[in-house]
């Protein structure tokens, strides 16, 4: 059956206490998501810290960044898993930031760097858990007219990473006054390597991860209260009846959704993680910046403020401009932050301009992504397991690149890593937007998540029709009805549209 000829099934108005539980959980998840930006965003500025707690080099304290990448990915496949299978979704979120907040509290206590790989790894399948199964949850219960409120969660990761640093700053080590350009050479060609012994360790890095944890363990017992309203078996056959399985003459363009999906995101979060988190580094060490670590770990507040702030305008944006000319937008501001530091390399006014234009330019790729994929394709937890772990190959991958030329070559490679990163993220962006044209040409969603948002109609999620009685429905009621299938197998259409 072709898209345009399916029939729209009505879709039954929402009892209020349904409204009233959809958007506690959905402030819960901004909580979460809160949350899982200050965790995220605690090690750049401390690396330098942890690197001297544990006596590594750079390069070596830099591995936790894959440590953590690898524990996301592991958490991001189980969570998907868990999300099939289990009945009650803010439980495993619960469990989620419980496990987030204990292993961000042993990180000080970590002395040796196998130590920190470990906890950071068991912090990363946490925090897989809460991207995962926060993503899926909120479009199970919003479908398509998630734009405003994925933009809104993704908002609160970027104030929360934004947080983070400021944190951090008064509790970690300053430059020593005798600092001189002899001793920021890194590489082979002076013989140093990266230990930063130009700083002095009299900073306290215990705090800001026990800061973090007292964030994270009352946003877990909050889920936990949330977990107790839960209709749990309805939930779980609403969440069930997602998991569509596509007609055959489907397959290949669902497929090659979701590969496009995957890589475009693995460099982007790549990207995201490795100037977040080396941003601070490079500023300290190189020759012609170095600057003071508390002053680095305000810069690293500029890139996730203008990141919080660029999600924060999203989440109106979402409202009137598709999601795919968001994405353009977006990765365009990207390559003109790039080419800013590459042209202008050493200007340390350059350096903060162009962290605020990167930040803020990046800012709603990630939900405008995830908002476009469910304009294709009906997202299940499997799917969004898949792309999860695309994005935890991205933070697994590109900072440890990232380090290891940061130690071997010096601090400029990270400008040029961050340029051709997004460069290449950019070019997957054009191969999904040509994969939906080839396969999808006339189709109206097509038209509205590439074109014109206005195509669409708009409405209020919390007065859509009744249901054919007259009567109001549950929630688990009508996401029982948020895709149907066709006698031939065809791929549901999700009822509601749009914003």
């Amino acid at each position: 059956m072709d898209d345009e000829s399916r029939p729209a099934s009505p879709v039954p108005a929402l009892a209020p206490s349904a409204v009233r539980r959809r958007w506690l959980i959905t402030i819960s998840e901004c909580l979460g998501f809160f949350t899982l930006g200050v965790v995220l965003a605690l090690l750049g500025p401390t690396l330098l810290d942890l690197a001297h707690q544990t006596d590594a080099s750079i390069a070596g304290i830099g591995r936790a960044f894959t440590a953590r990448s690898v524990g996301y990915l592991a958490g991001s496949v189980l969570g998907g898993y868990l999300f099939d299978h289990m009945s009650n979704p803010c439980l495993v979120l619960a469990g989620g930031l419980a496990i987030t907040g204990l292993s961000t509290f042993l990180v000080p206590f970590c002395t040796a760097l196998a130590a920190i790989y470990v906890v950071v790894s068991f912090q990363g399948a946490a925090m897989g858990f809460l991207d995962t199964g926060g993503n899926v949850l909120l479009l199970s219960m919003w479908g398509k007219d998630c734009g405003p409120q994925m933009q809104a969660m993704h908002f609160c990761f970027g104030l929360g990473a934004f947080i983070s640093p400021m944190i951090a700053s008064p509790f970690i080590s300053e430059n020593d006054a005798t600092f001189d350009a002899a001793a920021c050479g890194i590489g082979p060609a002076n013989g140093t390597n990266a230990t930063a012994d130009d700083i002095i360790y009299n900073g306290d890095v215990r705090w800001p991860y026990w800061i973090a944890t007292m964030i994270a363990l009352p946003v877990a017992a909050l889920f936990l209260v949330m977990s107790r309203s839960i209709p749990a078996a309805g939930e779980h056959s609403a969440r069930a009846s997602l998991d569509v399985v596509p007609h055959r003459r489907e397959g290949r363009y669902r497929d090659g959704v979701l590969l496009l999906t995957f890589l475009f995101l693995m460099f982007y979060v790549g990207l995201e993680v490795s100037y977040g988190g080396y941003v601070f580094s490079y500023a300290v060490k190189d020759c012609d910046i170095a600057m003071q670590p508390t002053t680095a770990a305000y810069l690293t507040s500029v890139f996730w403020g203008a990141f919080a702030l660029g999600r924060l305008l999203a989440v109106f944006l979402a409202m009137r401009v598709p999601p795919a000319v968001m994405t353009l937008l977006d990765l365009l501001g990207c390559i003109a932050a790039t080419v800013i530091l590459i042209s202008t390399q050493g200007n340390a006014g350059a350096l903060w301009a162009a962290s605020a234009i990167y930040g803020m330019s990046m800012a709603s790729i990630f939900p405008s992504a995830y908002h476009l994929v469910e304009y294709f394709i009906d997202v299940t937890a499997r799917a969004a397991s898949f792309i999860v772990v695309g994005a935890s190959l991205g933070e697994m991958v590109l900072p440890l690149i990232t380090s290891a030329l940061f130690d071997a070559t010096g601090p400029p490679s990270f400008l040029y890593i961050m340029f051709a990163g997004t460069l290449v993220a950019t070019a997957l962006f054009g191969g999904f937007v040509a994969w939906g044209f080839l396969y999808r040409p006339r189709s109206d969603e097509y038209k509205a998540a590439l074109l014109d948002a206005d195509s669409m109609p708009m409405h209020s999620p919390s007065s859509t029709p009744a249901s054919p009685d007259g009567n109001a429905t549950d929630e688990t009621q009508l996401l029982d009805q948020h895709v149907h299938v066709d006698d031939e197998g065809d791929e549901g259409d999700v009822v509601d549209h749009a914003f």
